[in-house]
């Protein structure tokens, strides 16, 4: 393989590309259909996705699919960072081939855009001028919009006092909206630990409010890694780990704003560890998962597929080098986490189509040993909630839902991801026997055995992070 080829890589974000070459392996899943509605992702639309792309070829694509996910990411460039339209439809046609879809990042855009700026940041390419960012926008969907594959636009991340550039990316979702409304354009927010300097306001609340009241984003999309090594310990809780403060905060901060604005959100989580981050076991990867679904997540994204290496080009605040142990390893391989996320995958596959016809009414907390209300998560009412009155048996994170024609929904959570709990669950007014579940290998709702919901109780066990969504029929 030519080097110039092999540092060819799919995805670049804040100037860091991740680059992986794969065996072949069996292809055997079916991807979800995904639509885009004009204004924001599809009704029946949900993202498994992640950062960290491998070296595209039909096989590594058939690999992703493998995996249990149907939104692959990619940035249309050269080694150098450089705009590369023909990498960026190499990459858009074999995930026509696998059906996939694609979040695609072209190096012409960026937040800058609007103000006349260059994107390339000094890198060594053709001269472009932006002037006219308008006609800049144009030709990117000239040059892909005609893809099946296409999903939407990457815009830009990880760019200091964010508060101040809302106009402009503004300007570049409204701008791609009105050309090409057929396709969504992302970008990602910070976590609440982000310094002042990159919110570009002291208070997350209100840098979450402006995002969305300003940009009118078709998703609100936010990374919050909360598994620190020992050493870095900031907060001893769930099994006795260490995490980081806030994780629950940020999660009730997204949600308000997604349910008051209607504007669905995803959770990028970590499933690589780098910098100060542990290695994260599968329970603690579907711990991650589940708890985001608890607040009504539509997607989740995980950092990385393949593990980053370093590349010349990266920033020095980029330097991975300590990335490992990704989905794939940084030769290309699968790692044990590969079998531990197809999993988690492809029983999330099952339950999405229920997932996206539910809207979030309330989320709780049930700790037994420490009150997590001080992280931002309301206790779990004396007087219960809508559908439950009493849990106990563990500890546990409650999502209440209802669909279209009012019906109840739960989504349990086990917050214990070293030890399996037995949830003893207290109904309000329901007789046990007419709460289902939905399996993960049937996709059905299926019915509880009858020594499991005597009267108005049921039984249930979890296994560690796991979570099981709950309907009453």
């Amino acid at each position: 393989m030519k080097r110039r080829n092999f540092l060819k890589t799919t995805l670049t974000i804040g100037g860091m590309s991740a680059l992986a070459t794969f065996p072949a392996t069996a292809f055997q899943t079916q991807t979800q259909k995904l639509t885009v509605t004009g204004t924001n992702i599809g009704a029946k639309d949900f993202f498994l996705s992640f950062w960290g792309s491998p070296h595209p070829t039909l096989d590594s694509y058939k690999e992703i699919v493998e995996c249990g996910f149907n939104i692959a990411t990619g940035s249309a460039s050269d080694s150098n960072g450089c705009p590369d339209s023909d990498f960026g439809k190499q990459q858009l046609k074999l995930a026509e081939e696998v059906g996939l879809k694609f979040v695609l990042r072209d190096p012409r855009i960026c937040v800058d855009l609007p103000d006349g700026k260059s994107c390339l940041y000094g890198k060594p390419c053709e001269n472009l001028s932006n002037n006219n960012w308008q006609q800049v926008v144009q030709q990117v969907i000239d040059d892909y919009s005609s893809y099946s594959s296409l999903y939407g636009y990457f815009l830009d991340d990880d760019f200091n006092n964010q508060l101040a550039k809302f106009d402009n990316l503004a300007k570049l979702v409204q701008e791609f909206r009105t050309r090409d409304p057929k396709h969504i354009s992302y970008t990602n927010l910070f976590p609440n630990f982000a310094s002042e300097t990159q919110l570009g306001t002291p208070d997350y609340d209100e840098y979450v409010k402006k995002f969305v009241e300003i940009v009118k984003p078709p998703l609100i999309s936010f990374d919050f890694y909360a598994l620190l090594q020992a050493k870095n310990c900031e907060e001893q809780s769930y099994s006795n780990s260490c995490n980081r403060q806030g994780y629950f905060p940020n999660l009730n901060t997204i949600r308000k704003y997604a349910v008051e604005s209607n504007t669905p959100f995803c959770s990028i989580i970590l499933s690589t560890p780098h910098f100060d981050y542990r290695d994260p076991t599968p329970a603690e990867i579907r711990w991650q998962v589940y708890t985001s679904l608890a607040y009504g997540s539509r997607g989740i994204i995980y950092f990385t597929y393949a593990t980053y290496i370093r590349s010349p080009e990266w920033p020095t605040n980029h330097n991975l080098d300590n990335a490992h142990n990704g989905i794939l390893d940084r030769y290309g391989y699968r790692t044990s986490k590969f079998d531990a996320v197809r999993n988690i995958n492809l029983g999330l596959q099952k339950l999405i189509p229920y997932l996206v016809k539910l809207t979030s009414l309330n989320v709780y907390q049930v700790y037994r040993d420490k009150q997590l209300s001080q992280f931002g998560i309301p206790d779990f009412p004396s007087t219960g909630g809508s559908i439950i009155t009493r849990i106990t048996g563990g500890e546990f994170l409650l999502g209440e839902f209802k669909d279209s024609e009012n019906n109840g929904w739960l989504m349990i959570v086990n917050l214990d991801y070293n030890n399996s709990a037995q949830a003893v669950i207290s109904l309000k007014d329901i007789q046990a026997n007419r709460i289902r579940y939905v399996s993960r290998t049937t996709g059905q709702l299926t019915k509880f055995p009858e020594q499991l919901t005597p009267d108005k109780v049921l039984y249930t066990w979890l296994a560690p992070g796991d979570g099981k969504l709950l309907r009453v029929v």
